[in-house]
């Protein structure tokens, strides 16, 4: 009875072991495709922003940045 208990024990730990392997294999791969997809969206940014000009509405300035636009009053226009 004890050493088919132990056998149990056994099976399972090495089931939920041979899974934990498998999802960290999972994630280092998920890890790797974020990672390229990140290159490639900051490529797509730097190209948009290389290519587009200052936009101007009304007497404001649109300085397109990464993460945050900034907004400045326009001195040509007042």
């Amino acid at each position: 009875m004890e050493t088919r208990r132990m056998d149990t024990l056994k099976d399972n730990f090495s089931n939920f072991y041979s899974d934990f392997e498998k999802n960290e294999q999972k994630f280092a791969k998920n890890l790797e495709k974020c990672a390229k997809n990140r290159r490639k969206i900051d490529q797509n940014v730097d190209q948009d922003h290389a290519s587009s000009s200052i936009m101007h509405h009304q007497n404001w300035i649109f300085y397109p940045k990464r993460h945050q636009p900034v907004f400045a009053l326009n001195p040509t226009s007042q």
